[in-house]
C-alpha cells in the first residue's frame, strides 16, 4: 500500500468493508493494489482523496496511459475507485466524487467499447432462454442501466402506449422511454413463463435480479457468441447510444433517452467519418436491420 498515513488508513477501512461483505481474498487484494496506486498518485500532489478533482482523474488516466495499461485494466481501476469513493461518501469523508469521476476524459475512454450491429445480432441470438433474449433485448433497446433493469416493475410499464417509467433517485426526475411492439411480445411471453409473484420484470430465485448475475450471463452470452475485446455489460447499452448516433439521431435526444446529464460520454462514439442524414430522427434497431 502507498500514500500518506491516512490514505492508508482509509483504504484499510475500505479493505476491512469488502472482506464484511463476503468478497473473495483476490478480489480484495486486486482493489486495494489499485487503491495504493491512485494513493500514491495523490500523495504526490499532496492531496487527501477528498479533494479529488476531474484533473487529477484526467492526469491519473493518462500516467496509466503512459505506462502502456490497456483500456480494459484502466477501467478495472476507475471501477475500484468510484467504489472507494462511494464508501467515503457514506462515511462522511468524501463529498460525491461520482460525477467527477465519471465526467473525466480517462474515465470515459476506458468504457468498454459498443458492439457492431453484426455483434450486437450475434449476442442476440446466442441467448440460450427466452430469460436471457428477454433481458438483454431490452437493456440494447432501452438503454436501461444494470440497476435500472433490476428495480423496473410490471407496474412502470404502459403496454398500450409502448413506454415504460425509469424511477430514478429522490430528488432526480424520472424518465420515459419508448419500446417496440416487438420487445412487448418478447417481454409479455417471458413474464407469463417466469410465474413470478413478485412485482419486478427480471428476478432471480432470490428477488430482483443482481447487477452480478446480469454481468455474468453478458459474460457466458459473449462467449457463446464469440465476441471478444474490452466488453461489458455496460456495452449494450453504449452500443444503443453508438448505433442512434450512426444512424443520425441528435445526440442530445440519445442523451435524454439514457438519462445522462450532458453529452461527454456520447462524443467518443461520433464517427471519424460523420452520420447519415436521419430528417425524422427514426430509430432501427440493430435487431429489425
Amino acid at each position: 500500500m502507498a500514500g500518506t498515513a491516512e490514505h492508508e488508513a482509509q483504504i484499510q477501512a475500505f479493505g476491512n468493508y469488502l472482506e464484511e461483505k463476503k468478497k473473495s481474498p483476490g478480489t480484495v487484494q486486486g482493489v486495494l493494489l489499485d487503491l495504493g496506486q491512485f494513493a500514491d498518485f495523490m500523495a504526490k500532489r499532496e492531496k487527501a482523496f477528498g479533494e479529488l478533482t476531474e484533473d487529477d482523474a484526467n492526469d491519473f488516466g493518462s500516467e496509466l496511459r503512459d505506462g502502456g495499461k490497456s483500456e480494459k485494466l484502466i477501467h478495472r481501476k476507475f471501477k475500484a475507485i468510484k467504489s472507494f469513493y462511494k464508501f467515503l461518501e457514506n462515511q462522511g469523508q468524501s463529498g460525491d466524487m461520482d460525477e467527477t469521476i465519471s465526467e473525466s476524459k480517462a474515465y470515459i475512454f476506458s468504457l468498454p467499447r459498443p458492439l457492431t450491429i453484426d455483434e450486437m445480432k450475434r449476442f442476440i441470438i446466442a441467448c440460450g432462454d427466452i430469460k436471457r433474449r428477454a433481458i438483454f433485448t431490452t437493456m440494447y433497446e432501452t438503454g436501461l442501466r444494470p440497476d435500472e433493469l433490476a428495480r423496473l416493475q410490471q407496474d412502470d410499464i404502459n403496454w398500450d402506449d409502448l413506454f415504460l417509467v425509469v424511477k430514478n433517485k429522490a430528488g432526480e426526475r424520472d424518465r420515459l422511454v419508448f419500446f417496440s411492439r416487438k420487445l412487448k411480445d418478447l417481454l409479455k411471453k417471458y413474464i407469463r413463463a417466469s410465474k413470478s409473484k413478485l412485482p419486478n420484470v427480471f428476478v432471480d430465485e432470490k428477488g430482483p435480479i443482481r447487477q452480478a448475475k446480469l454481468q455474468v450471463l453478458f459474460v457466458e452470452t459473449a462467449k457463446d457468441a464469440k465476441i471478444e475485446g474490452h466488453i461489458a455489460l455496460q456495452s449494450l447499452r453504449r452500443s444503443l447510444a453508438a448505433h442512434m448516433i450512426e444512424q443520425g439521431i441528435d445526440i442530445g435526444h440519445v442523451a435524454q433517452i439514457l438519462g445522462l446529464k450532458n453529452t461527454n460520454s456520447l462524443d467518443v462514439l461520433v464517427p471519424a467519418g460523420g452520420v447519415r442524414s436521419n430528417e425524422y430522427q427514426k430509430f432501427i434497431s440493430a435487431l429489425d436491420l
